[in-house]
C-alpha cells in the first residue's frame, strides 16, 4: 500500500493551504494579545497600590499640621509670565552693553587691520620709491662716467694728434712714438669697451 501523498491531498483539499498559512499568524496574534492584557493587569494593580499609598498618605497628618506650623516649601522658579517689566529691562541693558562691548572690540580690531594695511602700503610705496631713487642714481652715474670717459678720450685723440705732430716734424723717435702710440691706442680700446657696457 502507497503512503499519502500529502501534495495531492492538498490538490484535492484546495481551502486548507489559506488555513494552514493563516494558522501561525492566528496563533503570535492570540498570543500577544494574551501578554498585552496581562501587562495591562500588572499596571491596573500596580496603580491601584500606589493609589492607596496615596490615600494612605493623606490621611496622616504631618507633624507640622498638628502644632500649627506651616511646612516649608521651596520656592518655585519663576515662569516667563511671572518675570517683571524690571527684569526685563535688567535683561536688555545687559544684552546692551554686551554689544557695545563687542562692537568697540570689533571696531578695535578692524581699526589695527586698516593701520597694518596701511603701513604695509606705505612701506611698499617708499621701497618703490627708494628703488626708482636708486635707479635714477645708478643711470646719473652712468651717465657722468660716459661723460669723464668722452672728455678722457678726446684728450687721448689729442694726445695722439701731438704725437704724430712731433713725429712728422722729426721731434720724436720711431721707437717712442710707436710705443707711445701702442700705449694711447690701447687705452682707447678699453675706453670704447667700458662705454659699451655702461651704455647697456
Amino acid at each position: 500500500m502507497n503512503p499519502p501523498n500529502p501534495l495531492a491531498f492538498l490538490q484535492q483539499q484546495p481551502y486548507l493551504i489559506p488555513a494552514l498559512i493563516a494558522l501561525p499568524v492566528v496563533v503570535a496574534a492570540i498570543i500577544f494579545l494574551v501578554m498585552k492584557f496581562n501587562e495591562m493587569r500588572e499596571e491596573r494593580a500596580s496603580f491601584r497600590g500606589w493609589q492607596q499609598e496615596d490615600e494612605d498618605r493623606r490621611d496622616e497628618t504631618p507633624a507640622s499640621q498638628q502644632t500649627g506650623q506651616q511646612p516649608y516649601e521651596l520656592p518655585k522658579p519663576k515662569s516667563e509670565k511671572e518675570i517683571t517689566i524690571d527684569e526685563l529691562r535688567a535683561r536688555e541693558e545687559r544684552l546692551r552693553v554686551r554689544e557695545e562691548s563687542l562692537k568697540r572690540r570689533k571696531l578695535a580690531e578692524l581699526g589695527e587691520k586698516e593701520q597694518l594695511v596701511e603701513r604695509k602700503h606705505v612701506t611698499n610705496i617708499v621701497k618703490e620709491e627708494r628703488q626708482v631713487t636708486d635707479e635714477q642714481e645708478e643711470l646719473l652715474r652712468r651717465e657722468q662716467r660716459i661723460d669723464e670717459m668722452r672728455n678722457d678720450r678726446k684728450r687721448l685723440v689729442k694726445l695722439i694728434e701731438l704725437a704724430e705732430d712731433r713725429y712728422n716734424d722729426g721731434l720724436m723717435s720711431e721707437k717712442n712714438f710707436r710705443s707711445i702710440m701702442a700705449s694711447y691706442q690701447k687705452e682707447l680700446v678699453e675706453m670704447d669697451v667700458e662705454m659699451a657696457k655702461l651704455r647697456d
